[in-house]
């Protein structure tokens, strides 16, 4: 799934690949023999010295305009675990005075930390439930992107299937205007898709300890989506 991934470049891994690419290997060779390349060779170690200062560990080259999360890992998974990719979507706690990540959104990382990819320019609002899927014989990404208002437990926004060069190639909403839910979206062997749909219901709540102004309540249903095509 993840054959077409992107390489973002650290301040390091971009040295390394000028030192290691034939047309800049040359022109360090010909600096060194050559007097008039003498201040390119200068401009090039005064460069590679100052990236490592200017450029943090987790500000990337190829996508400057990257703030990502750090990933901490402390205690490594169990041998037994076969390596692969972490897939987590971050955001701020709903609690006043809490506090998230810079970037809130989707993020793929490797078990050593590395980032592989972030959803920032594909991905848009409050994103979550991001993992793999199966769709149409192949593998796929989704997740759930738009608003979440959590102190009425309604969320506002789509699904949005993404392929191999991360390209939305499938949106899904749910039919008769209803809202969807981030929380649940199954791919079944059929084509269909189910998705949760809360639907808001007037209640008495006063038995419960409620008050008046206490009269709605949130239940939720199922639909399925027919999305073969």
């Amino acid at each position: 799934m993840l054959g077409g991934h992107c390489e973002l470049i650290t301040s390091h891994r971009l040295g390394y690949l000028l030192y290691q690419s034939t047309q800049w290997r040359g022109v360090l060779v010909r600096a060194l023999t050559n007097y008039h390349h003498y201040n390119m060779l200068v401009y090039l170690l005064l460069v590679s010295f100052l990236a490592s200062f200017t450029i943090a560990d987790w500000r990337f080259w190829s996508r400057t305009d990257l703030s990502p999360p750090r990933l901490n890992i402390t205690v490594p998974a169990d041998p037994a675990v076969e390596p692969g990719f972490i897939f987590v979507a971050p955001y701020a706690g709903f609690q006043e005075g809490s506090y998230g990540p810079q970037q809130p959104g989707a993020y793929i990382f490797r078990d050593n930390g590395d980032l592989v990819w972030s959803s920032v320019g594909y991905l848009a609002g409050w994103i979550a439930n991001f993992q793999v899927s199966t769709w149409k014989g192949q593998q796929v990404l989704r997740a759930f992107e738009g608003i979440n208002d959590h102190s009425h437990g309604r969320m506002y926004g789509k699904h949005s299937i993404l392929n191999d060069h991360y390209q939305v190639i499938k949106v899904v909403r749910a039919g008769s205007h209803r809202l969807n839910s981030a929380h649940e979206f199954r791919v079944l062997d059929s084509g269909t898709v189910l998705v949760e749909t809360p639907v808001p219901t007037l209640a008495d709540l006063t038995r419960w300890g409620g008050d008046k102004d206490q009269k709605w309540i949130v239940s939720n249903g199922f639909q399925g989506i027919f999305i073969l095509f």
